[in-house]
């Protein structure tokens, strides 16, 4: 008691401990990864990037032939002013350049950095921090009672995020370059997912003795101030 009168300013001043909080694996990823579009013509992706690489348009391409598709007038082509009906390139293009289409790539081609984002190698850096803190404090509080919280692998569970977030790009990578195609996971994959979601069990461990601790540093506080 007398420890607890001599430091209660300190005690009054120092925090409780934080609950663990795991990044979230985005749940529309295996979506997104089967998504397909039946109105776009089977070779039309095909088609895209034989035209684009023939004529040696680079990454450019793509943006070039778009603009240009929305300079067509009256089914003439821009440049020769020749009639373009049923040229079966010009209906790769259309087919290629559609909205739905669009709107599907654009998903596709956020899937990466979603990715990053949310899994990515910083994701973990707040829980490091929040484990690192509490083991600060609970040498601190240790003082005036007997609190224990569990100890927390981080290195296992950063790799385990790492080798789930590797398998994840490349597949985001595979559906980027297919974007009509369902892109399969595969056994790996969901090993490594499933690895990730039980991590959540240890950490629901971790937090409840985080209240437990929790609950003790308040009475500490409270005797402090009387």
């Amino acid at each position: 008691l007398q420890r607890t009168l001599e430091k209660a300013t300190e005690i009054q001043s120092k925090g409780l401990l934080s609950k663990i909080v795991l990044p979230e694996f985005p749940s529309d990823f295996l979506t997104i990864l089967s998504k397909q579009l039946a109105d776009i013509t089977a070779d039309a992706e095909t088609q895209v990037r034989q035209q684009i690489a023939d004529h040696n348009m680079g990454v450019q391409g793509e943006t070039w032939l778009s603009q240009g598709l929305g300079f067509v007038a009256n089914d003439k082509c821009p440049f020769c002013g020749q009639y373009i009906t049923g040229i079966d390139l010009i209906a790769a293009y259309r087919s290629h350049f559609n909205v739905a289409y669009k709107n599907l790539k654009q998903e596709v081609a956020q899937l990466s950095q979603r990715l990053e984002n949310v899994i990515g190698a910083s994701s973990l850096n707040a829980v490091q921090q929040t484990v690192f803190n509490n083991l600060t404090l609970l040498e601190f509080w240790k003082q005036f009672a007997e609190m224990t919280i569990p100890s927390f692998d981080f290195k296992d569970v950063d790799a385990k995020y790492k080798a789930l977030r590797d398998l994840a790009a490349a597949l985001a990578q595979r559906k980027q370059q297919s974007p009509t195609e369902s892109i399969s996971t595969g056994v790996d994959f969901q090993t490594k997912l499933n690895e990730v979601t039980s991590l959540r069990e240890s950490v629901e461990t971790y937090n409840e003795a985080v209240d437990r601790v929790n609950t003790l540093i308040n009475k500490q506080k409270t005797a402090a101030q009387d």
